[in-house]
């Protein structure tokens, strides 16, 4: 009766001995997020099989079964001394695998997490860059943009410049064509009158222009008539006095050898002012056309270099259109790489920590059970001993 007491009194103690045991096994159960990114599907092989070790330790109805029935049956105190060595052993064995498990979880994390940061930083670096090119290249389809509104705007002046240009030529072209037809004409008219004029010298001093005119002379009248006619049909100065002397030569009674000699050195005159006017204006003509021809020449080479310009400018604008592209496109996938990798990195983080807090209490709680069960193994073999029940013979 007294063992049976004896064995009631042990059996609730070992009873909390064994709760003690089932709380620290199920303190090791660890729950990952649905989508774990860390890669620890070794550790939850690990993680089953302790699991599987655990639940083929006795239960606490087992446990107690067992050693009510060694002690109702009177076995050896020592065979209940070993089971308690057996559990702790198998206690710390847990902890043993626990231990490996978490060494390794704890460098797969190290590993993910150094993995997630390096990722979100290249990230971040990428991210930065690609800002940073995309402002450059903004910057220089800005200047480009404006460089090429400018060169257009340059073509456009220099365009109408140029057609100005060949407008005004060909008026003073035009011009000059005219004013060189008519010195040429004049001096058509003066080397025609010339001979007339000479042929009078030849005339008797006592014959009249009026007679000559009516042809009463050598020269004859169609010939003098012709003269008269050329310079009274021109209007300019110096026709209108050699018309004038003409004019007074008719009313001369007799043709007078210094009348016609002083006609023909105005006649000559006339015509050597006509040749130097008319080269005159050839000159100034030949001048204009070297100018036009420099001028439009300087004009033309400017809108070669402004059409180059042009082209490259549309070239350096695709290129920052282009570039502009390729940062968004860069900027569009690093951004959602950093975030992705961020979002990853706080859930890695959030995990590992997770389970190192759940070792950690799981490890905690095998050092409480195996020092309760240390415990509980000295107080019974203590109680055994001061009531006198032998070890090794109960």
């Amino acid at each position: 009766t007294w063992g049976m007491r004896a064995s009631s009194t042990a059996l609730s103690i070992i009873g909390l001995a064994v709760l003690a045991v089932a709380v620290s096994g199920a303190s090791i159960r660890r729950v990952y997020p649905r989508n774990a990114l860390v890669a620890l599907h070794t550790q939850e092989e690990m993680h089953a099989q302790l699991k599987a070790q655990i639940k083929a330790r006795p239960s606490f109805t087992e446990f107690v079964a067992i050693v009510q029935n060694l002690l109702q049956t009177n076995a050896p105190i020592d065979k209940v001394y070993t089971l308690f060595d057996e559990l702790i052993n198998e206690v710390n064995q847990e902890q043993f695998r626990h231990d490996e498990m978490a060494y390794e979880q704890r460098a797969q994390c190290d590993e993910e997490l150094t993995y997630r940061k390096n990722e979100v930083n290249e990230a971040t670096i990428a991210l930065g860059k690609a800002t940073e090119d995309k402002d450059i290249c903004e910057g220089e389809l800005s200047k480009a943009q404006a460089a090429y509104a400018i060169n257009v705007l340059v073509q456009k002046t220099k365009e109408r410049e140029l057609k100005t240009l060949d407008e005004i030529r060909k008026a003073e072209n035009d011009l000059f064509l005219e004013r060189q037809k008519e010195h040429k004409e004049a001096l058509r008219v003066i080397d025609n009158a010339l001979p007339l004029v000479k042929a009078l010298l030849g005339e008797s001093p006592k014959t009249s222009f009026i007679q000559v005119m009516k042809g009463q002379s050598s020269v004859g009248a169609s010939s003098m008539a012709i003269l008269v006619g050329l310079f009274a049909t021109h209007k300019s100065v110096s026709y209108g006095r050699v018309a004038q002397i003409l004019a007074q030569m008719t009313e001369s009674p007799e043709i007078k050898r210094e009348d016609v000699l002083r006609l023909i050195q105005m006649i000559n005159n006339l015509r050597q002012n006509i040749e130097n006017s008319l080269n005159e204006i050839t000159r100034v003509e030949n001048e204009a056309v070297e100018g036009y021809t420099r001028t439009t020449g300087d004009i033309q080479a400017l809108l070669d270099t402004l059409k180059t310009q042009e082209k490259e400018l549309t070239e350096i604008i695709d290129d920052s259109n282009s570039c502009i592209a390729d940062a968004d496109a860069t900027i569009a996938v690093e951004s959602t790489r950093k975030r992705e990798s961020q979002s990853i990195l706080e859930q890695s983080e959030v995990m590992c920590t997770s389970s190192e807090q759940q070792y950690q209490a799981a490890s905690k709680s095998r050092q409480e059970a195996i020092q309760l069960y240390r415990q509980i193994l000295e107080w019974l073999k203590d109680y055994f001993k001061k009531n006198s029940i032998i070890e090794g013979n109960q």
